[in-house]
Parts: structure tokens; sequence; C-alpha cells
């Protein structure tokens, strides 16, 4: 019965790496493996050593090239700024003197770096130079960079490299020649060779095969211990490294270089200030000879030694694997058969018996539990379905919160009620400039920036009090370096059945960049509208000096009416120009809500002075009609009646001075976009306004084909102010399809409710 029932074929046939010979020489080759391994980590390590020692040698060379290129133009500079600056040349420059101009011009040619010289007057045009720029003499050089950037600045500016008088590249530096007024008379240009560049450049390359490179900012080659790429300029932007050093980088890179075609090492570094780049680069094939060198012998030594492992596995194998081969022998024979007991040697009493005896019990034990399993088997796995079922579930929706957690876009944190952090992902971690291991030890209040802490506390409170569920504000974090990270923080809370807050999750997310954009960029406006204000002070301040010497000429000298034309034209102007700078500064304030302060204003107090005013004008028959009702208020501040003194103005301005003029002012109280308005009109019957006009108006530096001055700035304050105090502004025509009858502006203020 035992014999019947505990057949059981096994028919998997046995692989040649089965065996237990080969086992054994596995083994020893795995007690060989920590040497094997350290000589290949010996090999790897050695052979970084070389290569960062080859790339530290080629990065030094091409910093060392690049720090010597300012050098080189900058002591050609001093040399034509010492040539500039002689009174001789002055002087020459002063009475237009080309003979000594040449002269100098020579003079300064014979030095070896400098290949021709000349001169511009102050318009940027050739004036003299040497013999190599005799065909230029008379051009016009303004449009170079290093002719008008000296005669803007006065200072000197070194161009970029471009083709010389024999087609190689040179570096044209210009210096201004000043007079003892700092008035700049001209431009001194020197043409600066690169050979001698060039030639340093071979002399600061130690390795064999290498070669050096300095591109101007377009990726054109300037210098080259490979002459001939220089003398061409040729065209190396496409290099990889080129690319990177034009960038503004410095560093080592593998490349292939589409203009030689070779596998190369290249260092590349930036010439500060130029926008130009220095590469040294070796072909890897002579770079890394020293590197594959050592690998070969290495690679030998590890070869030689794991053959001599195997040789010992082998003769270890057959000393110690042949009773236990028979005996596996012996139970594959065992399974073919199906009798597996006959085959057993169950008699021997050693330990290959008790195997084997062990080996019978076990099969008729497990034949028993076979049938008791089958069927807890069939329930386990019908149990085992709907867990799986759930699982999935639950493992797709803990995926789903893990990808939002994991995201990169913002920090994720999770924190106790009483701040302790839970767990934060990786972009939270990054913002607040601590390890996640450092950050679980923490409380949030202890990386708050203390002026941020009691907004932050306050709200946190409210939460557990059960007032809110979830709040946002901007605060600042002290991060592991000491330096502020400003965020905007999102907080909602998790609570208990109870509905006490289980833990809090936060979306945080960083502002720092646009914290100190918007710093910069209020520093920047609060510059510029100083700037604008000392301007204008002093410029209005010579406009009156210059009105009041006018108008003391016009009323105590005895002129004719040509002479009075002369003087009169000029004030006009300069009164222009105040006007302008008043209107400018008006534009300012009212952009920025400077100076004045919104306040509740009498709109018929500010309209009556206004007509006062425009009414009493000698000279001119105008009539001006007004209407308000009593009560008519509005938010506004003190630069509303300039509002409206514009647009009468503006009436007056361009009306016939020899017609008499009526304007007529009325307040009324209109609704548009369910908001009651206050809608004041101003009509007049001048020349009025074409309907191509109306369109852009109200545009800066816009003004009508009329004899009236002005700068088109007037219009353009009117609708900014009217912006301003929540309103707007338009333009019609007095009689409705006929623009030669006069011009109606209408402007609209929102009713100041009572």
């Amino acid at each position: 019965m035992r014999g019947m029932s505990r057949g059981n074929d096994h028919s998997t046939a046995k692989r040649w790496w089965q065996s237990i010979r080969v086992e054994i020489v596995l083994l020893v080759l795995l007690m060989t493996l920590p040497t094997i391994l350290l000589g290949v980590a010996g090999t790897l390590y050695y052979q970084g050593i070389l290569k960062q020692d080859i790339e530290d040698n080629q990065l030094g060379s091409a910093m060392t090239i690049s720090a010597l290129a300012p050098d080189y133009l900058q002591s050609s500079q001093l040399y034509l700024k010492s040539l500039a600056d002689r009174i001789l040349v002055i002087r020459a420059m002063e009475n237009n003197d080309l003979v000594l101009l040449h002269s100098v011009a020579v003079y300064g040619n014979n030095s070896t770096r400098v290949r021709g010289i000349y001169f511009t007057d102050s318009n940027g045009k050739i004036i003299e130079g040497t013999s190599e720029v005799a065909g230029l003499i008379g051009a016009d050089y303004y449009n170079h960079s290093y002719v008008s950037g000296v005669i803007k600045s006065g200072r000197p500016v070194i161009g970029d490299a471009e083709p010389g008088f024999d087609q190689r590249p040179m570096v044209p530096v210009g210096v201004p020649v000043v007079d003892a007024n700092g008035t700049v008379l001209g431009v001194l240009v020197g043409i600066v060779d690169l050979e001698e560049y060039s030639q340093i450049m071979d002399e600061s390359l130690a390795g064999r095969g290498q070669c050096a490179y300095l591109v101007n900012r377009t990726g054109h080659v300037m210098a080259h211990t490979n002459r001939s790429h220089a003398w061409m300029m040729t065209n190396f932007s496409s290099v990889p490294v080129v690319e990177r050093v034009l960038g503004g980088g410095s560093g080592i890179l593998e490349y292939e270089n589409p203009v030689d075609r070779m596998l190369m090492i290249g260092a590349y570094a930036p010439v500060e200030s130029f926008g130009w780049g220095v590469v040294v680069a070796t072909p890897t094939e002579i770079a890394y000879r020293p590197v594959w060198g050592a690998a070969w012998i290495m690679a030998a030594m590890i070869g030689i030694f794991s053959v001599g492992a195997v040789l010992l596995g082998i003769l270890v194998g057959n000393r110690i694997a042949s009773p236990i081969a028979s005996m596996s022998m012996a139970m594959k024979r065992v399974k073919e058969s199906g009798d597996y007991r006959r085959l057993l040697p169950l008699e021997r009493k050693d330990e290959v018996g008790d195997l084997a005896r062990a080996f019978d019990d076990m099969v008729y034990t497990i034949r028993r539990n076979m049938a008791e399993q089958d069927a807890s088997r069939r329930e386990i796995e019908e149990l085992a379905r709907r867990q799986e079922a759930s699982l999935a579930q639950l493992r797709e929706s803990e995926a789903r919160f893990r990808s939002y957690f994991e995201s990169p876009l913002v920090g994720i944190a999770i924190s106790s009620p009483d701040k302790q952090w839970l767990d934060l992902n990786d972009k939270a971690c990054e913002i607040l400039g601590y390890s996640r291991e450092e950050l679980l030890k923490m409380t949030w209040d202890m990386l708050t920036y203390p002026e941020d802490l009691s907004k932050n506390v306050e709200l946190l409170d409210r939460v557990i009090a059960g007032e809110i569920d979830t709040y946002t504000l901007e605060k600042r974090f002290v991060r592991k370096d000491g330096s502020l990270v400003s965020t905007y923080l999102s907080a909602g809370c998790i609570r208990n059945p109870d509905r006490s807050v289980k833990y809090m999750l936060s979306i945080i997310q960083d502002i720092t960049e646009e914290k100190r954009a918007e710093e910069a960029l209020k520093d920047a406006k609060a510059q510029a509208e100083l700037y604008l204000d000392l301007m204008g002070h002093d410029i209005n301040n010579m406009n009156q000096i210059a009105i009041g010497f006018l108008e003391m000429a016009l009323s105590t000298m005895d002129l004719s009416d040509d002479e009075r034309e002369l003087l009169d034209k000029p004030l006009r102007s300069i009164r222009n120009s105040s006007e302008l700078i008043s209107n400018v500064g008006k534009l300012q304030k009212a952009a920025g809500n400077q100076e004045f302060k919104m306040k509740r204003t009498d709109l018929c107090s500010v309209l009556g002075e206004v007509v006062r005013k425009s009414s009493d004008l000698p000279g001119r028959p105008i009539t001006v009609n007004f209407e308000c009702p009593p009560g008519s208020f509005v938010i506004a501040n003190e630069l509303l009646e300039d509002l409206f003194s514009n647009l009468i103005g503006n009436a007056i301005k361009h009306s016939d001075p020899g017609k008499p003029l009526t304007i007529d002012v009325r307040v009324s109280r209109q609704k548009e976009d369910d908001k009651d308005y206050y809608e004041i009109s101003i009509e007049d019957n001048g020349p009025g306004i074409p309907d191509a006009l109306k369109a852009k108006l109200f545009r800066r530096f816009e003004r009508g084909q009329t004899k009236a001055s002005g700068r088109g700035l007037g219009l353009y304050l009117v609708k900014t102010l009217a912006r301003e105090f929540g309103g707007k502004v338009r333009v019609e025509d007095r009689v409705p399809g006929d623009s030669g009858q006069g011009a109606k502006f209408i402007v609209l203020l929102p009713v100041l409710a009572e």
C-alpha cells in the first residue's frame, strides 16, 4: 500500500549547470569574487583618477587662456589710450591737422600687436589713418559699436573679432580723444592682431595632440593653434563645446567635432564680459591612451586570477562530489521508474540512509495531507480572490494618492495638530532646505519666520476649534542655511469621527522669486520716478529763467514786429516744454497714486473754478455757459481740476482766435451699466474734430492737424485721470453727423452715494 500510494514522477531533466561539480567550481569562484571585485574597483578607481587628472589639466589650460584674453586686449587698449591722451593728438583733432594725425597713427602702428590705426571725427567718419586703412578714409563707421559706443559714452570700447586687412581675424579697439572740457572730439581705433595671442595659446598647451582656440559671440574662430582655422575664421558654432561656452558655461565635454570629424574631449571656459569663449580640446584616442593602457593591464591580471580559480574549483569538485553525484543518479532513476522505494538506499545506516528514509516518510505524509489540503485550498482561493479585489481597490487608491503626494510641482506636507511634521514629499524638503529625516524630528513652528508665526498659529487654532477647515496665507520659512524662503501655503484638516483634528495636509508653493521680482520692480519704479522728478524739476527751473528773460526782453526792448516774432517763438516753445513736463508729472502721479489722496469732492465747485479761470482771458471773445445741480459729489483728488482744465483749455486753444467762442458745460445724472454716473458734457462751437482723428485722440503723443502748440499728452492725461476716478471719457460731434460744427467731450464719473 505504501509503495502504491507514494509514486511521484518528477520528469524535470537536470541541466549541466545543475551538477554538484559545477556548483563547487562556482563556490570557489564566489570565494575569489571579492578579490576580483577589488581588482575591478581598483582599475576603475585608477582610471577615474587618470581621467580626472586629464580633464583637470585641460580645464585649467582653458581657464588660463580665457583669463589671458582680457589682459591681452586691455593692454592694447591702454597703449592706444596713451596715444589718444597726448596733447598733440588732442590739438591735432581740434585743428583738423591730418598730417600730424597720420604721423601719430604710423608711430602707434609700430606695436607688434597693432596692425593698423585710424582716426574718426565726432560723427564717426574716418579722417586719417595708416596705409592699411587708406582706402577707408571718408567712410562712415558710426554704425560700428567700437566707434559709436565711444562717442556716446566717452569710454573705450573693444569690438568683436572681424576679418582684417588680409582677412585674418583682428579685434578693433576704440578709445576717445577728449578735450579739456571732456568733449569727445573723435575716436582713435586700433586694429589688434591676435597672432601673438595664438602663440601664447601654443605655449600654454602641455599635452601632445592638444589644440586650443578662441571664438567670438557668433562662434567664429578668432585664434587657433591650427592657424588655417583662424585665418579663415571657421564657423565653429555647431561644435557642442562652443555652444556651451557661448552660453556662459565652463566645464568638460566629450563630443564629436562636426568640423574636424573627430571624437574629442574638450575643456571650455568663457571670456568674461566679452561674450567669447576658449576651448582646449584633445582627441579622445590620445587623451585616454594612458587610461586604456592601465585598463588592459588590470584586465589581464584579473583574467589570469579567474582562470586559476576555475581550475582549483574543478580539482576540488572531482574529489568531493562523486558520492553525492551517485546518489543523485539513483534518485533520478526513482523518478523515471515510479517505484522509488526499490531504488532508495533505505538499508544504509549512514547519513545517506537517513536522508532516503526521511524522503520516503515525507512523500507518504504529503500524499495523506494533500486530500485534506485540497478542500482548504479551494476555500482559501475564494477568500484570497475577494481579498485581492479589495486590495486592488486599496492599492489603486494608495497609488493615486502617492502620485499626487510625490508630484514635483508643489510641496506637500502632513503635520499633526501639535505642529509635528509627519510626512513630506521631495518638493517640500527642497523648498524648506532640510532632508526628510531632519524635518520629521522637527515642528513647523521651529522653521517659521518669527514675524509670520502668530498669524499661522491663529489660523491653526481656529481649525482646531472647528471654526474653519481650511486656510491660506503667505509665510516665510527659515531654511537650514539661514536663508529665507517665501511661500504660499494652503492647509486643510482631516478630522476624526468626533470632529477632532487627526492631521493637517498642507500644499507649499515657493514664491521667493516672485517676491524678489516684485521688490525689484518696486525699487526700479521708485528709482525711475526719482530721476523723472529730478529731471522735471531742473528743466522747469531752467525754463522759468528763460521765460523770465524772454518776457523781460519783449516788455523792455524796442523791437520790430519781426524781432518780436523771433522772441515769441522760443517763448511759446519753452512754455510748451513746461506744460509737457507738468503733464508727464501728473501722469506719473496719477498712475502711481502719489501725493494725491482720494477724497469726497464737490464737482460743481471744481468745475466752477475752471470755468472762472477760462472765462477771464484778455483779448478773446469767450462765453462759457455753466450748469451744475448742487450736491453733486464724487470721489477724486486735486487732479480733477486738471482733467476739466485740459478739456476747456483745448477748446480755447484749438479755436480761431479771431472768432467768438461759446463753451457749454453741463452736469447731469445718468445711469449706465446699472451704475449711477454724473455726465459732464463740454461742447464748443469751434472747428470740431474729424472722424478719422476721434479714434486715436486719447492716445499718447497724438494731436490734430492744427496750428496750436502741444505734444499730444493733454487728452491722454484726461483719459488716465478719468479711469483713475472710476469713470470714462469720449468725444462726439456737437451737431451729430457734422464734425465741422464743433466738438462735444463727455466725462462720466461715478456718483458718490450719500
